[in-house]
This record gives structure tokens, sequence and C-alpha cells, in this order.
């Protein structure tokens, strides 16, 4: 009895090395390579395979729970790139024995490290039924600029926007996401609507930020885009709706115990243009602002949170106590570009929306452009009020942050130059009876599609670059611990094993002599 319980402490520890943790961390010491590719793909009829790499994100792949989706390159393959149509959902990636599950931070746009896995030929297998826009296949290391590595909201920010829609953070409020990305500030991004009817917004949201220097996950609203042209109509449409004031409240209230801002920028009271859901985003924040503070308030999220006294309360357009923002000096964070320009880009992202004033107002025209955000007169993104402040009063510099002490992150730094590369993929469908990477095919209709795409790709180089600010800290976990973990291990059971060996050897010339 003993022995066994010995041999089964042994295999157990010899393990350890397959089972692989998520990666948290990519090495970002050298560009990562892009495979283009000739693909083949084959899959049954429901799964319009080439949509996945057509680079539209209007157009969609469906998967069912327990289809698999196989990767196949000469090289090994670093990293995988997957935009999801309405939401992420749970995958694994698994090379022989290794598996390494995905999908678990609810980001729509997810680089997900498979380097650990060391295979050049990679399955994906879905857990859930899911609908996947868009695929990408890199080498190791740091990706492209377009590619997002998002990182989880902050815990404790230092400044929070309060935008309502996709594409606020653009317009009204442009300019705030650069300059404080150049500054090296915390920055959370608060919505308070969604736009899960309109799933193209979902993307053009999470593109525009990427483009204009966020690197941390939005809080994307809880409550539905309702269009109205007055607070009132604002309140009736959402309480029709269900949603009643203080939910509203409620909402805004756990955000600033949750992210904790040192500063907070918050739509015009009167609605900019007189949207009455900017309106009503503003009115309760500033009534949330108040409460925040007050653990009898809102008592579970108090609990979960602890309560918060934010420092400094700035409100657009607001005339008391004015503060005007310069966004139209280059910053060298951004190549020389101004917080307007960065933030033009960042709205360039939303085409959906490109055919209204907003453009106009934004760019002007072509006899009458505006190339900087101090020749935006009516709705100026460059004025705001402080409201509220437990820290002074401002003196009239410009900066938001004056009274708060300031921090230091990374800079940005510069793209990789470009490279091509091969790969190919196959997709088959199977039925799963686990949440593991094993499963059983079954029999189904196939067609097989050729697709032939060039794309412009990052080069692999041995220069070292830093992360965008707030990517990537110092203390990010890294996946070789369990496989440290587990060589130990093997060693440990291969010495214990030679150990008994040779002890049953003595035993038995002992018995012998």
């Amino acid at each position: 009895m003993k022995h066994q319980f010995f041999y089964f402490v042994t295999a157990l520890l010899m393990l350890i090395p397959f089972l692989a943790a998520p990666a948290d961390a990519v090495d970002l010491s050298y560009a990562a390579a892009e495979y283009t590719y000739v693909t083949e793909l084959t899959a049954p009829k429901k799964v319009e395979a080439e949509l996945l790499t057509d680079g539209m994100e209007a157009t969609a792949c469906e998967f069912s729970a327990g289809d698999t989706l196989k990767l196949k390159c000469e090289s090994p393959i670093g990293g995988i790139y997957l935009k999801f149509d309405m939401k992420q959902t749970r995958w694994v990636a698994s090379a022989g024995e290794a598996a390494i599950q995905f999908g678990t931070n609810g980001f729509l746009h997810e680089y997900a490290d498979v380097s650990p896995l060391d295979s050049g030929e990679i399955t994906l297998t879905f857990q859930e039924d899911t609908q996947i826009c868009e695929l990408r296949i890199f080498s190791a290391g740091k990706p492209p600029e377009n590619v997002q590595l998002w990182q989880p909201p902050y815990d404790k920010a230092d400044i929070a926007l309060f935008t309502s829609h996709s594409d606020d953070e653009t317009l009204f409020l442009l300019g705030l996401i650069p300059t404080a990305a150049a500054q090296g500030k915390r920055l959370q991004v608060i919505y308070f609507c969604q736009h899960n009817d309109k799933p193209l917004r979902l993307h053009e949201q999470l593109n525009g930020l990427w483009t204009s220097g966020c690197t941390h996950y939005p809080f994307i609203g809880r409550f539905p885009d309702l269009y109205s042209e007055s607070i009132d109509e604002a309140r009736n449409k959402y309480a029709a709706n269900g949603i009643d004031e203080d939910q509203i409240i409620a909402c805004q209230v756990e955000m600033l115990r949750r992210f904790k801002p040192n500063v907070i920028c918050g739509h015009d009271i009167n609605g900019e243009y007189g949207h009455g859901t900017h309106c009503l985003n503003a009115e309760t924040l500033m009534k949330a602002v108040e409460i925040a503070p007050h653990p009898e308030m809102y008592e579970d999220t108090a609990q979960k949170y602890g309560v918060w006294d934010v420092p400094k309360t700035y409100i657009h357009l607001l005339e008391d106590n004015p503060i005007t923002l310069d966004f139209d000096t280059p910053l060298d964070y951004f190549g020389g570009r101004t917080a307007y320009q960065v933030s033009v880009e960042g709205y360039g992202c939303h085409y959906t929306q490109h055919w209204t004033w907003f453009t106009n107002w934004l760019k002007g025209t072509d006899e009458e452009p505006i190339t900087a955000a101090s020749e935006i007169e009516e709705y100026s993104p460059c004025n705001y009020g402080l409201w509220r402040s437990t820290v002074g009063e401002d003196t009239g510099i410009g900066d938001l942050f004056e009274n708060i002490a300031p921090e230091e992150y990374p800079a940005e730094t510069q793209p990789p130059a470009p490279e091509t590369m091969a790969w190919t993929t196959t997709t088959t469908t199977t039925t799963s009876t686990t949440t593991t990477t094993t499963s059983t095919t079954t029999t189904s209709t196939t067609t097989t599609t050729t697709v032939t795409t060039t794309q412009t790709t990052a080069a692999q180089t041995t220069a070292v670059t830093e992360p965008k600010a707030g990517e990537y800290d110092a203390d990010t976990p890294s996946n070789d611990l369990p496989w440290m973990l587990g060589g130990g291990a093997v060693c440990i059971g291969a010495l214990l094993l030679v150990r008994h060996l040779h002890r049953k050897k003595k035993q038995k010339a002992h018995f012998q002599h």
C-alpha cells in the first residue's frame, strides 16, 4: 500500500508541467510577426470560415459549443487575436497535452498569449456558442499597434471619465484620454449606456478608445441608449424601461467607490446640445459624488468597495470656477500629435456616426476646416468648471491635477516595421461532453473554402521596447512559475524514484545473500 501511494504521488508531481496556466503577460522585448496566409478551411455549412479573415467587424462566423478551430503554422504560434461579435465567451487553446483557458476577462477584443504552448499547431475549442468577427495569428513578441492588448479596469484611478455614449469621449469630452495617457495618469472610462442593440458600435467603442491612448478596459454602461431632448424626457423613457433615477445614482456611486478616482469629468448639465441622457448622466453623477462618502447610503457597494470622497469634480461647460484645458500642444508620447488630433483619429473609428453633424462640429468643412480644439467655439471641449473640491480651488494654471501629486508611468513605444509570413488553418466541428479540450467528432456536412489574403505585419527585431502607459506592470504574474515548479517536481520525482529503485535493489541483494 505504501508503494502504491508513493507511485501515485510521484506520477502526480510529474504531471504538473502539463497543466499550463493562462498567459498574463506578453514578452514585449521584440516585435511579433503576423502570419499572413493562404487559408484552407474545412467546416460545416453553418460556419462561413472566410468571414474570420475578411477584416470586417460587421460579419461574423458562428461556432457552437464544442466546435474547434485548428491552426497550423510552420513556426510556433505566439499570439491569437480574436474579436467576438456581441460578447466574449470561454475558449481553450491546446497543443498536445497542454491547454490554456481564455475568454474569462470579458474583453470583446482579446489577445491570447499562447507562447507557453510552444507549438505551430494549436486547437481552439469553444466552450459556449459564440460568434467570431476576426481572427489574426502572430509569432511570439509584441504585436502591432492595431492589436489591442487590453488590461483589466483599474483598481484605483487617477481620473475617471463619465461619458454617456460610445464616441462622446472623442467629441464633447475629447482630449482627456490622450492627455492623461501622455501624463502617465491612470484614466478609467465609465460609460452610461451600452449599445448591445448595435454591435458595430461596440467594436467602434473599443477601437476608438485604443486609438485615443486608452489601455485599460472601460466599464460598459448598464443602461440602454434612449434618445431624448430633455432631462425629463430621459427620466420618463428610462422609467418606461424599468429604470428609475435611484438605480442610476446607485450605479454612479458604485463606480466612484470602485475606482476611487482623484479627479472626475462629466457632461454639461445642459447636455451639450441638449441630449437628455447627457443631462441625466451629469445630474446623477453630481448627486452620486455627494453620496459616495457616506457608508449608510447604498450599503452594499460601501461594504464591497469602501466609501470614497472624490477630491476634484469637473463638469463640462460649467461657468463656475472655470478651467481651460490645452489640447493643442504637441505631445511627445503621441509622436508630436496633439490631444485634439489623437481624439480626431479616435472619432475616425466611429464609422457609423460620421454622417451626423458631429463630424463637421469636430473637423469643420473643406471650406472651413478645424485643426485645433481651441477653434471649436460651440460646446467647447476645452472648457470645464470645478464643481466640487476637497483639496482647494484652482489657481488658473489649467491643470486638472492641481493640488494632487502626480505619478509617473512608462512612455509609449514606437510601432514596429512590417514583415510577412505564412500560415494555414483548418476548422472542424466537434461535440464535447466536458469543458476540456478532449472532444468526440460527429458526422456533419462540410465545405472547403480557400481564401488568399495579404496583410502587413510586424517585423521580428531584437530591439527592446517598452509597453504603453499602464499596459503592463512589473508585478504582472509570469507563466514561467508553473513550468518552473513543474520542472522541479519532475526532478524531485525522478530522484525519489531512483532512490526507491536503489533501495529495492539493496533489499533484493540482501535477501539473495
